[in-house]
């Protein structure tokens, strides 16, 4: 349990970030909870919901989120083991095809204890569910549990 309350607390943290960054996803290394706490500008960001599951080499977490600046996705993978992979993170609405997927376009090579975060400024009814999605090169798709707000 305390694992989870850190890693959601991470993932806040990340959300402020990026919803003040908008910029591009990137891979990591060191302490990446840590690193986005001393990044995080003042404010408040609403979490409407987190839902985490992904490859036994690390977790994957989707966040739907509110700020001042609108709505979000945010789609984070934390690699805790095993050898380096090339992988993109993306989403996509519960239910559709992998083809309707929005994708990060850029590939990233990530090593244990590295992770891929990003996040798009998106409008999302909410009478819909939503996943977040990890593509591992040579490996396929793996997701979220189904997200809603």
């Amino acid at each position: 349990m305390e694992r989870k309350k850190t890693f959601v607390a991470g993932i806040a943290a990340s959300i402020a970030v990026l919803a003040f960054m908008a910029g591009p996803a990137y891979a990591q290394s060191a302490d990446p909870a840590a690193e986005i706490s001393r990044q995080a500008p003042t404010g408040a960001v609403g979490v409407l919901d987190t839902k985490c599951g992904g490859p036994s080499n690390g977790e994957l977490c989707v966040n739907l989120f509110r700020d001042s600046q609108g709505q979000g996705i945010l789609v984070r993978y934390d690699k805790c083991c095993g050898s380096e992979v090339t992988a993109r993170v993306g989403w996509k609405r519960a239910g559709s095809s992998d083809s309707t997927a929005t994708w990060d376009s850029t590939w990233y090579k990530v090593e244990r204890n590295e992770y891929i975060v990003r996040t798009w400024r998106v409008s999302y009814p909410c009478n819909y569910e939503y996943e977040g999605l990890l593509q591992v090169s040579g490996q396929g798709i793996f997701r979220t549990p189904d997200t809603a707000c």
